[in-house]
């Protein structure tokens, strides 16, 4: 079970992580 657990909240830590770079990027583009 913790296995499931701390792979569930290190997809929504890298989730996370991505959406911030995808915001950054595309504020630096617009």
């Amino acid at each position: 079970m913790s296995r499931v657990l701390s792979t569930e909240q290190a997809k929504a830590a890298i989730q996370q992580i991505q959406s911030i770079i995808n915001g950054g990027l595309t504020d630096q583009i617009s």
